[in-house]
């Protein structure tokens, strides 16, 4: 049976919807982190690869076998699809994204119109809180989502990448 004593105070209901936003923020800067070293990892690779792009060529110099010439075009048609699929999804997770809760939301930066908020009793702050915790879920969602994409495709890039120096080692 449940007493006056477990229902919340409009305070209290308020104190959890923020709680709530402070998780999800939490969430969103979790999966900025893993773009972020998705994204090192993927411009690392496209360094290395660059730097060693004249072992590709090398690899199908005249009197070289013709299959390490077809061993070489395979590996950087390989390499450019993960390059090109992996960067795509980390800009996406990336880019900003200013589409906050629809209507004036004193917790949300670019939620409703510019300027202040008119003043709310708690009730609505609450309402408010939980708007914009929903969003900050569905971003931090989309962002993990895009990292979750970019990770094979970013494998394929290194794996493309070690296997062309391998080569180049072996038959440069």
């Amino acid at each position: 049976m449940r007493g006056h004593r477990d229902r919340l105070t409009p305070g209290e209901a308020l104190q959890v919807a923020l709680t709530a936003v402070g998780a999800f923020q939490g969430y969103v800067q979790h999966a900025d982190s893993k773009v972020a070293t998705v994204t090192t990892v993927h411009l690392g690779a496209a360094a290395v690869a660059a730097t060693q792009i004249g072992v590709l060529a090398g690899l199908r110099a005249p009197g070289r076998p013709v299959l390490l010439g077809v061993a070489a075009v395979v590996l950087l048609a390989l390499y450019a699809a993960g390059f090109f699929v992996a960067g795509y999804h980390l800009v996406q997770g990336l880019r900003p994204r200013l589409g906050g809760p629809a209507g004036p939301n004193r917790f949300g930066l670019a939620g409703g119109e510019p300027g202040s908020s008119p003043p709310a009793n708690v009730t609505r702050q609450e309402q408010e809180a939980w708007l914009l915790a929903g969003r900050l879920a569905e971003l931090s969602r989309d962002k993990h989502l895009r990292v979750g994409r970019a990770l094979p495709w970013t494998a394929l890039m290194l794996v493309a990448t070690l296997l062309w120096l391998a080569l180049g080692g072996l038959y440069g």
